[in-house]
Formats: C-alpha cells, sequence, structure tokens
C-alpha cells in the first residue's frame, strides 16, 4: 500500500494525505511500527499512515494501543462529551444523526461535513494524542472494482465486507470479523425504515457489499461520472451532483452502518468524507477567484430550510462536540480556523 503527501509543501500548512499513490518509503519514515493490544488480540501493524490512523480510532473506541516507546494514547471509552453511558467514539455518529437532513441535499451538504471531519482531526489530537493527519480514499482510482481496494484488506486496511456465513445485522450488512476493527460495537442506528423511534441498536460494525442488488458498483464515481461532475460551473449543480452520484455511491456499496445518518461509525466514513472535502477543494481551486467564496442553493435541507436560499453568514450548528461556525469561516482550507490543503 502506497502513501504521499496529498500536498508537497507541507510547510505552508497541514497537509492531508493520499492513501493510494506516491512513494511508501517516504511515509514510512513518518510513523513507527505500531501495536495494538485489545481484548480480542494483539498484532502488529505495517509503518504506515493508515496504521497511526487506525490504532487512534481503536483507542477512541475503547481498545488499548502501545507506541514502541510504551507510551500509550490516552484511552476516552468513557469520556463522551454528551452521555455518561456512552464514549467518545458514539458522539460522532450520534451528532451526524442529530443533525441529520439539516446537512444533506442542501448548500450544508458541504460546508457542514467540511467543519465536521475538522472537529474529527481535532478530536484525535487534543483528546487522543495523534500526531497524524486525516487521510482520503480516492475511490475514483478503483471503479472498475471497489470492493477490491487496499482500503478493505484485512491486514493493511479497515477490514473487509461483512461475514456472508454471519446473520443479517444492520443496513443489509453482516458483521465485520477481518481486519482491525473486527468486533467493533456500535451502540446506535439510525433504522428510519424499520425502527423509527429508537435509534438505540446495540450492534457490530456491519457491512454488506455483497448482499446489494448489484453488488458493489463503482458505477458513480466512473471517470464519465467524475468528468461530469467536473463540468458543474455552479456551487448548487456540483454539490448536488457530488452528493447524490459519487458520494452516495460509497454508502450504497458498503451497506450496513454506512446507510443511515449514524454512518461515522464505519471509520471509512471519515475516509470517505475527507476525499468528498477534497473534491470540492480541488473544485474550488481550478477558478479561486470566483469559487473560494460561491455558495449558493438551499439554505439547508430541513423543510423549511428548503424554502430559504443558502448564504455565507448561515450557521453550521455541533451541538456542543466543537464550536458553532458561520459558512463563511470554511469556505477556504487556509482560513486561520482550518489550516490545511490537499
Amino acid at each position: 500500500m502506497k502513501y504521499s503527501l496529498a500536498f508537497g509543501d507541507s510547510n505552508s500548512s497541514n497537509p492531508r494525505y493520499s492513501a493510494l499513490s506516491g512513494n511508501e518509503e517516504e511515509a514510512d519514515k513518518e510513523v513507527q511500527d505500531i501495536e495494538i493490544e485489545n481484548s480480542r488480540n494483539v498484532w502488529k501493524r505495517r509503518r504506515s499512515l493508515w496504521a497511526l490512523f487506525i490504532a487512534v480510532v481503536l483507542v477512541v473506541g475503547g481498545a488499548t494501543v502501545l507506541l514502541p516507546n510504551s507510551q500509550k494514547f490516552r484511552n476516552l471509552s468513557t469520556q463522551s462529551e454528551w452521555h455518561l453511558n456512552d464514549t467518545l467514539y458514539d458522539d460522532f455518529p450520534r451528532l451526524h444523526q442529530l443533525v441529520g437532513t439539516f446537512a444533506h441535499e442542501a448548500a450544508t451538504f458541504l460546508s457542514w461535513h467540511r467543519g465536521f471531519i475538522q472537529i474529527y482531526e481535532t478530536t484525535l489530537r487534543e483528546k487522543c494524542g495523534y500526531q497524524g493527519h486525516l487521510t482520503y480514499w480516492d475511490w475514483s482510482l478503483d471503479y472498475e472494482n471497489p470492493a477490491s481496494t487496499v482500503v478493505f484488506n484485512s491486514y493493511d486496511g479497515f477490514g473487509g465486507d461483512g461475514d456472508l456465513q454471519a446473520p443479517k445485522s444492520v443496513g443489509k450488512g453482516r458483521c465485520v470479523t477481518d481486519g482491525p476493527f473486527a468486533g467493533l460495537q456500535a451502540k446506535y442506528f439510525d433504522d428510519v425504515v424499520n425502527n423509527p423511534e429508537d435509534k438505540i441498536l446495540q450492534h457490530c460494525l456491519s457491512r454488506g457489499f455483497k448482499d446489494g442488488k448489484n453488488g458493489f458498483s463503482g458505477h458513480k464515481f466512473r471517470p464519465e461520472a467524475m468528468e461530469r461532475l467536473w463540468r458543474q460551473k455552479t456551487y448548487d449543480k456540483f454539490f448536488l451532483y457530488l452528493e447524490l452520484g459519487p458520494h452516495n455511491g460509497i454508502p450504497q456499496g458498503i451497506q450496513g452502518d454506512f446507510m443511515t445518518f449514524t454512518a461515522p461509525y464505519d471509520p471509512l466514513f471519515f475516509l470517505h468524507h475527507t476525499q468528498i472535502d477534497r473534491l470540492w477543494w480541488l473544485w474550488q481551486q481550478a477558478e479561486p477567484s470566483s469559487r473560494l467564496n460561491a455558495y449558493s442553493g438551499r439554505k439547508n435541507g430541513t423543510r423549511s430550510g428548503f424554502n430559504e436560499t443558502a448564504t455565507l453568514d448561515d450557521l453550521l450548528p455541533y451541538h456542543g462536540l466543537g464550536s458553532d461556525v458561520i459558512v463563511c469561516e470554511v469556505m477556504n482550507t487556509r482560513s486561520k480556523l482550518l489550516c490545511y490543503q490537499y
């Protein structure tokens, strides 16, 4: 598996990383072998940016992670920001579910999620001792057979499909039984179809590639689809095509936990949305003079927001998990608030 800086000038701002291209040897110099110990197994991770990211995500979920120098990432399994009986790991799917329609099929889709993944990265750094960066999965390179990508490798990646021999779990998925997140327990599932009132549904991390009607298809992010994305000239057309097209291809293919608003239970959610953020960044950088502040469309995805027009002064709520921000504060990734580039 190969890694590279997504943007070469790491001195000018905080770079984010590509997980699918580049020089692995250079990346290996930055990260040491990590040993992860939990109740299920002890195993050594190869040196990679993913290994560091996976390690700290496991910590947030309650595992104990040991570095070679015997330092420990802080264990946050009982330190939810909201609920005494939840973990910090539970907070992110809960927030995404709480916001729900507000941040989907509206102008807020890109702006709210940009703030959301920034809060996630900041939390990993400030509360978990994480010293890496968010990574993205450029799934457009895997459109021919997305299920075979190294992202789903059980040794180097994030584990694969749900176990076909296991019973059905949630979201047309089954328990993930390989890779670092095998057996990971999730507390909530936003089952809006079968159980719309009760969001508490303890279950295993679940995926269901092969349970879909056509399996895991890369049709929505094939080259022709991506070319059409780049042809969108206005923000409202760009975000809507991106969300309903390439973006939706991933949850519809992975299924399981990824199928609902509690999707951040699957750690791949953050690779996916960092890629979405990167695509927005690329679109902005293509014509920065006109696109860095281009923002239009429905104000948000709620019933009332559908009838209002989005502006740069709109509020993006994070309900205490992070500070609420104004849209104009997240439009430029090189702003004081964000300070990163791809």
